[in-house]
């Protein structure tokens, strides 16, 4: 610690060569703290700085203070700059205190931050010893919970998650695990429904087109229109009864699908081939030789065969069809039916999948078709293990069916 006063005199503490770079740093702080050799001008009071932090080959701290007069004279002999002004006050000039020292830790005036590093340190690794353990199980859990909710709400029911937990997060999981059972047996009972009725439809259908057909044969000139319509109604309510019956079959018996490899090359032609008919529509298909899938033969020609008739239904004027097959990156075919027509609004996106589900643009009979031909093309190919992804593109509709190929099924 080093005293000085304003002219430049060492007041207390032992006598030290300070550096010029420090010396510097006292042109608006102390000019005439280098004793005399440089004096300097002094400058305005209200200018110098109260306090320098500087570093050369210590680390030098200077601070101004006030030392009353009488403890001045002890050291040094009165001076004419010292005396007193005209009205008595004390000097206005401040005095200077330095301190110098040669680290910034382990002396009196700081502490060492060395120890109180090496106990943050071990404070930290103690902390991750107990709680990086906990917090990776924690985290693990409610990735798992993320995931199984995420799968429940795409309509896979059978996810569980694992309960080993004892705490909050396992009781989550069981109760999340009871309400993925739940939703499961409502949906198997929704469809079991569904199956059941158009079930015992097809009989009283089938009693009735027989009656129209007959009718037919004996109604005059005049009634045949009206018998027609009837024909007409009734063929369409047995188109329904069977897509209740491929729905129902599809989403209720997914373990009964018999897998087999189906080269496709000569099968989506025979599906595209069945599907056109005498209609007059265009379908380009890609080259697929060499590719296969594992996946059950019928439910795969139902799901391409619904995909290529909602495409020629919805494309009005054009009539373009694209089916493609590829592999991707991942092992996987991928076989894509598009159409060219005006696509899809984007805020019925979500819920095409679902059953009876239609545009409000395409409720028409004509068009609007009973909503379920993307249903069974989801229950199809999910029996099969595999996904349906959909897309409006620039122009069309298209739909993607991944089904796994022999040497990674």
């Amino acid at each position: 610690f080093l005293l000085y006063h304003s002219s430049g005199v060492l007041v207390a503490g032992p006598e030290h060569d300070i550096p010029i770079s420090v010396l510097a740093r006292f042109s608006n702080f102390a000019p005439k703290l280098d004793g005399g050799r440089r004096p300097g001008r002094q400058p305005p009071m209200d200018r110098p700085r109260p306090l320098f932090f500087a570093k050369d080959d210590g680390y030098w701290l200077a601070s101004r203070v006030n030392l009353d007069q009488r403890q001045r004279q002890k050291r040094e002999p009165p001076r004419f700059e010292d005396r007193p002004p005209p009205g008595g006050g004390q000097d206005p000039t401040p005095d200077i205190l330095l301190i110098y020292s040669p680290r910034l830790g382990g002396n009196d005036l700081l502490p060492d931050p060395l120890p109180i590093i090496l106990a943050c340190i071990g404070v930290v690794l103690l902390c991750g010893l107990f709680w990086i353990p906990f917090v990776r199980g924690a985290t693990r859990s409610l990735a798992q919970i993320r995931d199984a909710t995420r799968d429940v709400a795409a309509g896979q029911f059978d996810t569980i998650v694992s309960e080993e937990r004892s705490d909050e997060i396992g009781q989550l999981g069981a109760s999340i695990n009871v309400m993925s059972q739940r939703l499961q047996g409502f949906v198997d009972g929704q469809q079991r429904f569904l199956g059941d009725i158009a079930h015992e439809l097809c009989s009283p259908i089938a009693r009735m087109q027989m009656a129209i057909g007959v009718l037919e044969q004996r109604a005059t000139p005049e009634q045949k229109p009206r018998v027609e319509d009837v024909r007409e109604e009734l063929q369409h309510m047995a188109d329904m009864v069977n897509e209740l019956l491929s729905f129902s079959k599809a989403s209720l018996s997914p373990e009964s699908a018999d897998m087999k490899i189906i080269v496709l090359a000569p099968f989506l032609h025979e599906i595209a081939e069945r599907e056109i008919g005498t209609r007059d529509a265009e379908i380009g298909l890609e080259h697929s030789d060499g590719l296969a899938v594992v996946a059950d033969r019928q439910l795969l020609g139902r799901a391409i065969g619904n995909l290529i008739r909602n495409a020629m239904r919805y494309a009005g004027e054009y009539q373009a069809i694209a089916l493609d097959a590829a592999q991707d990156g991942n092992g996987s075919i991928n076989i894509t039916v598009r159409d060219f027509g005006p696509g899809v609004p984007e805020e019925d996106l979500p819920y095409l999948l679902d059953p009876f589900y239609r545009p409000d643009k395409a409720r028409t009979r004509e068009r609007g078709g009973t909503g379920l031909g993307l249903a069974i093309v989801k229950a199809c190919i999910e029996a099969c293990g595999g996904t349906v992804a959909y897309r409006n593109v620039d122009p069309g509709f298209e739909v993607t069916l991944s089904l796994a190929s022999p040497r990674f099924g």
